[in-house]
């Protein structure tokens, strides 16, 4: 599962962030804008779900954070690394934050990959696009690099971005972008989630 709980109205939206969480209950979980103000909240109303500490004693590096069940998973591996986004941006630092889980009673063991891409908007749209797809290829070799492990990867997050767009159809069609006269080219071969799971049925919106 993968969750932006960013509002403006914390007060009043933090017990149905809450909610959500619980009722869809999830095994695992990324907490996407999950800042100092807010992940708090989380780790303290979600007493089932360990924070990775993959950012150690400093978790406001980032806002991009992953839960997982305390007592059904061990952590074997996990890392960060920090994306590069475009020239005069000037807002948080993007990472994409990885663990490697094994199941307790399987044994099984899989990757989950963090990512918040940065958005776009009218004034910085060509800038923010190509800050999305550095953010997309450094994701796919980050991922590729884990490749030899032989294990399901699971990437999540908020992209910023519908299916129609260049980097996501780089992410799941490995369709080539060039930009700035450099190609770059996405080796990882991805299946939407939604789609393996729901496979007759129409994604849903994820705002409204």
């Amino acid at each position: 599962m993968s969750y932006n709980i960013g509002s403006s109205h914390w007060s009043t939206t933090k017990d149905s962030v809450i909610s959500r969480i619980m009722t869809n209950d999830p095994d695992v979980f990324c907490a996407i804008e999950a800042t100092g103000n807010t992940r708090p909240y989380l780790e303290s109303s979600l007493t089932n779900y360990n924070l990775l500490q993959t950012f150690g004693g400093n978790p406001n590096m980032s806002e991009s954070h992953i839960f997982y069940r305390k007592n059904m998973f061990a952590v074997i591996d996990s890392g960060y690394i920090q994306m590069d986004t475009y020239g005069g941006y000037s807002g948080p630092n993007r990472y994409v934050n990885w663990v490697r889980l094994e199941h307790n009673s399987s044994q099984n063991q899989f990757l989950v990959y963090a990512s918040h891409m940065v958005y776009i908007v009218p004034s910085n749209s060509d800038s923010a696009t190509i800050g999305q797809y550095r953010h997309a290829d450094g994701m796919v070799q980050l991922m590729n690099q884990h490749v030899p492990l032989n294990i399901p990867m699971i990437t999540a997050g908020d992209f910023n971005a519908d299916s129609s767009t260049a980097v996501m159809q780089f992410l799941q069609h490995q369709t080539p972008i060039t930009f700035n006269s450099l190609t770059i080219n996405n080796p990882i071969d991805m299946e939407d989630s939604w789609y393996v799971a729901n496979p007759t049925m129409q994604k849903p919106g994820t705002v409204g």
